[in-house]
């Protein structure tokens, strides 16, 4: 069992630790380029509709990024964008049909023309909503929400793409929209509440 408390965004960070960083990316537009952010310590990508930017990161601190290229998917995706290394991403394949289920595709993007395989089919009647982040335990974890409104967490192994670990949060995470982790912990971001942040914990470690 999980509990999921709500945690203290001025506990975590204060307003002058942020900094606004759309204005460091010359060259190329990146208006329509917001379902979802992915990177390394080498490449930054954003995700829209049938396509992603890569930019080349030249500095974290200060912030320094160069454009690289576009990538074409060829296919429709939904809003999450993983980064499992410099040449290989995860997004979602968004299906409405019933018969067809969502999957998150593994996305080979050492070639000029991205090499794509099934990775995952999330549950039958599941969409993403918000995310998909993988750890360095190689493990790909989901946010994602059903046809009746109910949210999930699924934890899935990115070696075989098998099923591990499903948390149900509709109780307290309405619509989740990005995940999290901080020193081996979960967090998960509630976009109904203007970005209020919530802590996975297991029960059974406290």
């Amino acid at each position: 069992a999980y509990e999921i408390p709500k945690r203290d965004w001025s506990s975590d960070v204060c307003s002058s630790d942020l900094t606004e960083l759309t204005s460091y990316f010359t060259g190329e537009d990146i208006i329509d380029y917001n379902l979802d952010i992915a990177h390394t310590e080498n490449y930054l990508w954003l995700l829209t509709n049938g396509k992603i930017q890569e930019w080349n990161i030249l500095s974290f601190s200060p912030f320094s990024v160069l454009f690289s290229r576009y990538i074409d998917l060829g296919f429709q995706n939904g809003d999450g964008l993983a980064a499992v290394d410099d040449t290989t991403l995860l997004v979602e394949q968004y299906s409405d049909v019933p018969s067809l289920p969502n999957q998150i595709l593994k996305v080979d993007i050492s070639l000029d023309t991205p090499q794509i395989s099934s990775l995952i089919f999330l549950p039958s009647g599941r969409f993403l909503t918000g995310d998909i982040t993988y750890n360095s335990n190689g493990k790909v974890i989901v946010t994602n929400q059903d046809i009746s409104g109910n949210t999930f967490i699924n934890q899935y192994d990115y070696l075989t793409g098998v099923f591990e670990v499903e948390i149900n949060i509709t109780d307290t995470v309405n619509v989740p929209v990005g995940l999290y982790f901080n020193n081996n912990q979960i967090f998960v971001i509630d976009e109904y509440e203007y970005g209020q942040n919530y802590l996975i914990k297991d029960r059974k470690s406290t």
